[in-house]
C-alpha cells in the first residue's frame, strides 16, 4: 500500500507529479498516538526499479518524512498485536494468559 501525490511536488531529483509515498516504519503507543516514518520516491516506477532509490522532499507542515498521528481504533491494533504475540509464544511451548476479559485467563 502506498500513496501517489499527483500535484506538483519538488524533490531532490526535481519536480514531479508522480511522487510516491510508502510507510517504512511506525511506532504505535497504547494511548493512540503513532509515529509514522515514510520514504519518498520520485515515482512508483522508480520505487519498483530500486527500493533504495529514495528522494528528499522539502518539509513543511503537510509534507514531511515523519508524521505524528492519532489513531482512532487503537484497540483493534493492540488486540491484534497481543493475539499475534500469543500465537508466537505458544508455538515456542509457552503457556500464555490474557487479562482481555478483566481476569487473567489462558488463551
Amino acid at each position: 500500500m502506498a500513496l501517489k501525490i499527483t500535484s506538483s511536488l519538488q524533490t531532490s531529483k526535481g519536480s514531479t507529479s508522480e511522487a510516491y509515498l510508502h510507510i517504512s516504519d511506525f511506532r504505535i503507543l497504547k494511548n493512540g498516538n503513532a509515529k509514522v516514518i515514510v520514504r519518498w520516491y520520485q515515482s512508483e516506477a522508480e520505487r519498483t526499479a530500486n527500493d533504495n532509490d529514495t528522494v528528499s522532499v522539502p518539509t513543511n507542515d503537510n509534507v514531511r518524512e515523519v508524521y505524528a498521528l492519532t489513531l482512532t481504533d487503537i484497540n483493534s491494533n493492540v488486540a491484534a498485536a497481543y493475539s499475534e504475540i500469543t500465537t508466537l509464544l505458544k508455538a515456542e511451548g509457552h503457556t500464555v494468559e490474557s487479562d482481555d476479559t478483566g481476569n487473567w485467563v489462558a488463551v
